[in-house]
């Protein structure tokens, strides 16, 4: 029997970590990570992105296909993540990509990857595409929060130009 509660407790243990509609891991599994991850692996660079058209997708089409935008986005991130990457659903349309000895250009190089795959996953109907923000740390000392809110920062900068052009159409 307690065999049966270890493995009970460990199953609801990955499930609190697991995001639900695209199986990612989400922000639980984040916050539990702490700044190990970080310190052991530099240089360590934290991808942040943003999914560009879902409130659109979903005024238009229905949240059925807000979702399936989510799901072909986890879908690419997980690709393109393999073994060598951990990538995350935050919430909402954000998804983190936490990318450990990885300097900021062959993050960059990341990024160009999944924007590539993203436009290959869009369709007549689904427009699959993100803004992105990168945060690298090469000496220890950083933190994991800390990453995660420069990548923020600087995905929400680009964000906010892909809207100006949005607007200018």
């Amino acid at each position: 029997m307690a065999t049966h509660n270890i493995s009970m407790t460990k199953r609801a243990e990955e499930l609190s970590f697991q995001d639900k509609l695209t199986g990612l891991r989400n922000r639980n599994y984040l916050e539990s990570l702490g700044d190990d991850l970080v310190n052991d692996s530099l240089p360590v660079s934290v991808i942040m992105m943003d999914c560009n058209f879902l409130k659109r997708t979903n005024d238009l089409y229905g949240h059925e296909m807000g979702d399936e935008l989510l799901r072909r986005t986890a879908s690419v991130l997980r690709r393109t993540a393999g073994e060598k990457f951990v990538p995350m659903r935050i919430g909402g349309d954000e998804f983190l990509l936490i990318c450990p000895r990885t300097d900021r250009e062959s993050a960059c190089e990341v990024v160009q990857d999944l924007r590539l795959s993203l436009a290959a996953a869009s369709d007549e109907v689904l427009t699959v595409s993100a803004s992105f923000g990168v945060a690298t740390a090469e000496t220890p000392g950083c933190s994991l929060t800390e990453m995660y809110h420069i990548a923020d920062h600087n995905m929400y900068q680009e964000k906010r130009k892909v809207h100006a052009r949005e607007a200018d159409c």
